[in-house]
């Protein structure tokens, strides 16, 4: 993995190809620093519990608070990278604020489309079939 981030930083911002334009080389720089961001931030959790570990091979006692509060942060883990991941990248924020104030114009219409697919699909299931 070391050897991927070494690549990359490279190749983005020590020798960048000539062949991609100014602003792609900005995306992907952007793109990059959010990916570091992104895996950093849930990344923290999980060393905490790492961290509970080495402490307890060294000192030999670790109290039952402490055990669980890192077994509480490595399952808040999920909820943790969901939220990073909303808050680095501006692509998913618009999507998410677009799910929760439901600013897309054609949000009634498939809507619309999606629940009458299920009423027919539930009506279609509930009609009574001869018996032969």
């Amino acid at each position: 993995m070391l050897f991927h981030v070494i690549c990359t930083v490279y190749h983005l911002y020590i020798v960048p190809p000539k062949s991609t334009s100014v602003e792609t080389q900005k995306k992907q720089r952007k793109f990059f620093i959010g990916i570091i961001f992104q895996t950093t931030i849930p990344l923290i959790l999980l060393w905490f519990f790492v961290l509970v570990l080495i402490v307890d091979a060294i000192t030999f006692s670790v109290s039952q608070e402490t055990v669980n509060l890192a077994v509480v942060a490595c399952s808040a883990h999920g909820f943790v990278e969901s939220v990073a991941v909303v808050s680095v990248h501006q692509s998913y924020r618009r999507a998410v604020w677009r799910m929760i104030t439901r600013e897309d114009h054609n949000s009634k219409y498939t809507w619309s489309m999606l629940t009458d697919n299920i009423v027919s699909e539930v009506s279609d299931a509930h009609v009574e079939q001869p018996t032969p």
